[in-house]
């Protein structure tokens, strides 16, 4: 019986051996394919330089650079080799400017990014920091109780990223303050056939601005929705933006929103321009082509999106003051394009309706709280800002961009049909 135990422990150690030597080779082939992918993906964007790559038989070595426009990040990486996982902890490469800068603030150990990557090439990410503080003679910058995290799924096929900020703060010395707080985003998506669909949210629960000890705007509860889809092979993406409270040069808003959905554009011609944007991309990297020639044909190619026509819908959007409210919505459609004739500006196929709604409680709110920043603060007289307010919006009456309510109020009705256009019941040039 021992001799089997012991055979067995054997074969096992002999398994674990093999497993981590071919997980220790195969990984550097997948991280020099992955750097190859993502300069292709990322052309004139990004760039990822693999500048050295010491395979070990528990432990990897390697060090690479991102160069993103003018700026370059150098990078260390060591790869951790299991036999049924692999463990990169990625930093910041010591010896680099930037790298002993941030050693004098933080140790380098707190600033790593954690991968594991499964047998499968599933993959999770994490990064965290607890508290952060950069600090000199001109302003001191705080961050508190930041989050990452980023799971990918086989072949990059869909994924999910939280990320988490209980706060950041930038006090300049006697001048300014800002202070943001709860910021939270959660996003899923995944990539079907060549397009990127999936949803999301964020939250922003405060940002405050304050100025010589007085305040300037505070931002309260903003909230973003995300949503796109596959039907039919038609795109559709909606987004939907709230926001609980703004104060703002002395006045008070609240429950904005704004509600918008695209839907109808053709999932074949967006997985066209991805493909053509990326070798377009490169050919500008490698000079291949001429900047203005590539800025006509990604025109071309965005105007395809168009041909099948699509439809732009605002089913909301609304802002309440302390006395009124503002209220609209509306939609455009365009009809299909037949681009070949190459005369046709395309209007005539635009149809349309917007309405806007706008109490003068709210206007007069709107235009004292533009005075008060212009003013930079300093009080002036409420009842002369309304009175120079109700001339301004008269001022737009006359000129037909407003009409007025019956109960009060504005109003600003557009309308287009086959590229015409009526603002208010008058024609109105596009």
């Amino acid at each position: 019986m021992k001799k089997i135990l012991s055979g067995l422990m054997l074969l096992i150690l002999v398994v674990l051996f093999a497993a981590t030597y071919v997980c220790s080779s195969k990984t550097e082939e997948v991280f020099k394919a992955q750097i190859e992918q993502l300069n292709q993906d990322y052309a004139g964007i990004v760039n990822v330089e693999l500048l050295d790559y010491q395979r070990g038989f528990l432990v990897s070595e390697v060090k690479t650079k991102i160069n993103l426009q003018q700026e370059s990040l150098p990078l260390q990486h060591q790869i951790r080799h299991f036999p049924w996982k692999v463990r990169m902890l990625t930093g910041v490469a010591e010896g680099s400017d930037i790298a002993a800068g941030l050693a004098e603030q933080i140790s380098l150990e707190q600033l790593q990014l954690q991968t594991d990557v499964s047998l499968s090439g599933s993959s999770q990410s994490h990064f965290s920091l607890p508290e952060l503080t950069l600090a000199d003679d001109e302003a001191t910058f705080t961050l508190k109780g930041l989050r990452f995290d980023f799971d990918l799924e086989e072949q990059l096929s869909g994924g999910n990223l939280f990320f988490r900020l209980e706060g950041l703060s930038v006090v300049e010395a006697g001048s300014a303050e800002l202070t943001i707080a709860d910021v939270e985003m959660d996003s899923s998506f995944t990539d079907l056939q060549g397009l990127p669909l999936g949803g999301g949210d964020f939250l922003i629960g405060k940002v405050s601005l304050q100025q010589a000890e007085k305040p300037i705007f505070e931002l309260n509860e903003l909230r973003y929705n995300a949503l796109s889809r596959l039907e039919n092979e038609q795109l559709t993406s909606g987004l939907d933006l709230q926001l609980a409270g703004l104060a703002l040069g002395g006045e008070t808003f609240t429950d904005a929103r704004l509600q918008l959905q695209v839907s109808g554009i053709d999932a074949a011609a967006v997985r066209e321009l991805r493909t053509n944007a990326r070798q377009m991309q490169a050919d500008l990297l490698g000079q291949q082509i001429d900047p203005v020639i590539l800025q006509l044909q990604l025109l071309g190619l965005y105007s395809r999106l168009f041909q099948a026509g699509l439809t732009v819908s605002l089913t909301d959007v609304s802002l309440q003051a302390d006395e009124g409210t503002m209220q609209g919505k509306g939609s455009v459609t365009l009809q299909e394009l037949n681009l070949s004739g190459g005369a046709s500006t395309g209007f005539d196929k635009i149809d349309g309706q917007f309405q806007l709604d706008v109490d003068s409680s709210i206007f007069n709110a709107g235009f004292r709280a533009l005075d008060n920043l212009q003013r930079q603060g300093r009080s002036a007289n409420p009842a002369v800002l309304n009175e120079q307010a109700e001339q301004l919006a008269g001022g737009l009456i006359q000129k037909g961009i407003f009409t007025r309510r019956e109960n009060g109020g504005y109003r600003l009705d557009l309308s287009i049909k086959q590229g015409q256009a009526e603002l208010n019941g008058n024609a109105f040039r596009l």
